[in-house]
């Protein structure tokens, strides 16, 4: 069986799916659609995308445990996967575990600050110092309502009811929300020890804790009121187009 971790950036999926590897039970979800991951395949590739097949089979192989094979992904990547070769009708998944956040300006801070950084997960250092930019999180926060309403239409336009999986509830409940995932991908939850596998988890990710998230939170707030009040309308940002390009911005 396959499954798909559905993402947006900043939902918490690497730790989700270190909990999933943790289980031993889920194979080892990665983004293998990312051009990153492609390895010694990428140069085969980049020259004849039908190898793409071949790329993938490789993964579900190596990557698997006992026929399970599970792979994160941003929907930009998997349309792009088509692109180069992805077989939808032979490769997707049976499965997909959607997963969201509900502070989508929480995540957009989160997002601009590790582009800036490089700081991924918490363990890692920052290798360069972050500054505040509000037309950034402004984009950031385009970036995820525009990703969120993408993944609900391509579930809609091929029939797929997901399993919903929120940043918010998973930190609440690590363990509850484990045992349900496992049930949904035919796992027996009781196989696994969680509290292991919470507890191993744990201990290397750790949230941001100093302050700067909130700072953030607090001037960008002031910055979206002073924009509103100069634009004489309080719903402009519904209709607001992304001030400018977050990736091409940072030059990510």
């Amino acid at each position: 069986m396959d499954y798909l971790i559905a993402a947006t950036p900043r939902v918490g999926s690497n730790l989700f799916c270190s909990l999933l590897m943790g289980t031993k039970r889920l194979g080892e979800p990665r983004e293998y659609l990312c051009p990153t991951e492609f390895g010694e395949f990428r140069a085969r590739i980049e020259r004849d995308p039908r190898l793409f097949s071949e790329y993938f089979e490789h993964c579900r192989e190596s990557f698997s445990t006992g026929g399970v094979f599970g792979y994160k992904a941003h929907l930009a990547q998997l349309e792009a996967a088509v692109r180069m070769g992805f077989d939808v009708g032979r490769h997707f998944p049976d499965r997909v575990v959607h997963m969201t956040r509900s502070d989508v300006t929480a995540q957009a801070i989160s997002h601009v600050r590790a582009l800036q950084t490089g700081a991924w997960i918490s363990k890692k250092p920052e290798r360069a110092e972050p500054r505040f930019d509000p037309e950034l999180i402004h984009a950031a926060i385009r970036l995820v309502v525009d990703e969120n309403q993408a993944w609900e239409a391509f579930f809609r336009r091929n029939e797929i009811e997901p399993l919903r999986v929120g940043y918010e509830a998973l930190c609440a409940d690590f363990t509850g929300t484990l045992r349900g995932v496992l049930a949904f991908l035919d796992v027996d939850p009781d196989s696994v020890d969680l509290g292991r596998v919470v507890a191993s988890t744990q201990s290397y990710f750790s949230k941001q804790r100093d302050g700067l998230s909130a700072d953030w939170r607090e001037r960008y707030g002031a910055w979206l009121r002073d924009r509103a009040v100069a634009r004489r309308s309080p719903g402009f940002m519904a209709n607001a187009a992304p001030a400018r390009d977050l990736t091409a911005a940072l030059g990510a």
